[in-house]
């Protein structure tokens, strides 16, 4: 329960300083030992607090909008958005209908205020709890009754906006790819939707990570990852550490993708409740005969669920079934002389992945 020491640390800057705090932050060195970091003007401010007590006023309590208000609509009415220029207008609509829609929202506020509510594009959070603006100082979430400002996120000149399934983190990018000439930019920012805070700052290099967006979550929020060559970097989303401080090797990975749901690793089956699993797919290499194969890990044990091998083949896709029963793999291959191709699917059944019938040809 004792530190071990500490060591001070000098930078030429301030802003390294403080970005390899957040970096080296509650690092576990070993199981038991964990590097804090701290500012030294941070450390100064502690050591002047006062030794006597004096209790912040009360807070008055603000109820906020129900964000999933809704859901209990009691027409079971959706919701669309229509934007032209600097308008943003919000409709509920109740299906093919000869009653016009009805307005929920339009930015009235804002425009009471002198201010514009939208000034570039708009998009919905994956399961339509919150409205989402860009600006060209970030983005900001909307949502209740009256579409009230819930959090926003800094982030200058961001193009895009993508949400965990659950809607509990956000990865914004900014359009820059890093090169030769901004090679330590950071474009892609992770940030805690719940909280508001930034977590962790990414490099964005498209030729290794691929098109936006290169990060892919896990069906519980629990991880998200990202492939570089022959290898596929798995982070945690509360601290945005690499999983286990090491990546999962995957010889020429192509492609790979979370199930929509966990895997009951007692039973067998598919639950939301179970263990995330992510399935990637490795090219042939002909060079000393290694065949294309298609792996299924539980995460973040890294246990090899199923692997199949196949030779001859020049592209493979990955598709899960909405609730994650089934795993569709379609294969294109070609016969010897490379002339003719064609395709075969496989098709994995979670439920039956401890038989050899798991999968159909």
């Amino acid at each position: 329960g004792k530190s071990l020491g500490c060591v001070f640390v000098e930078f030429a800057t301030a802003s390294e300083a403080r970005k390899a705090q957040v970096n080296a932050n509650m690092w576990k060195l070993t199981k038991t030992i964990t590097l804090e970091t701290f500012m030294y003007d941070d450390m100064l401010s502690i050591m002047k607090t006062p030794t006597e007590y004096n209790a912040p006023p009360a807070a008055k309590y603000q109820a906020r909008d129900d964000l999933y208000s809704y859901l209990i609509d009691e027409n079971a009415r959706d919701q669309f958005a229509i934007r032209q220029d600097k308008s943003t207008e919000i409709f509920w609509i109740a299906g093919p209908t000869a009653q016009p829609p009805e307005v929920a929202y339009d930015g009235a506020r804002e425009r009471a205020m002198g201010r514009t509510w939208c000034e570039r594009q708009v998009k919905w959070s994956p399961n339509g709890t919150f409205f989402v603006t860009f600006h060209p100082q970030g983005v900001v979430l909307w949502g209740g009754v009256s579409f009230e400002k819930v959090c926003r996120f800094e982030h200058r000149k961001v193009v895009e906006a993508q949400f965990s399934p659950n809607e509990q983190y956000v990865i914004t990018w900014d359009g820059q790819v890093n090169t030769e000439s901004n090679k330590d930019a950071r474009p892609i920012v992770v940030w805690d939707r719940r909280s508001g805070k930034q977590l962790k700052a990414f490099p964005y290099r498209r030729h290794e990570h691929g098109d936006w967006p290169c990060f892919k979550f896990s069906h519980d929020d629990k991880y998200f990852a990202r492939q570089e060559p022959d290898l596929i970097k798995i982070y945690e989303s509360d601290t945005c550490k690499l999983l286990d401080k090491r990546s999962l090797r995957a010889a020429g990975v192509k492609e790979f993708s979370w199930s929509p749901t966990g895997y009951d690793t007692k039973n067998g089956g598919t639950t939301p409740a179970g263990t995330p699993v992510l399935a990637y797919w490795s090219p042939e290499v002909e060079e000393d005969s290694t065949p294309a194969s298609i792996r299924l890990h539980l995460i973040p044990e890294r246990t090899v669920l199923r692997t199949i091998t196949r030779s001859m083949v020049d592209n493979v896709k990955l598709h899960w079934q909405a609730r994650g029963e089934y795993l569709a793999v379609q294969v294109l291959r070609h016969k010897k002389s490379k002339k003719t191709h064609y395709t075969n699917f496989e098709i994995f059944r979670m439920s039956d992945l401890h038989k050899d019938v798991a999968v159909e040809h």
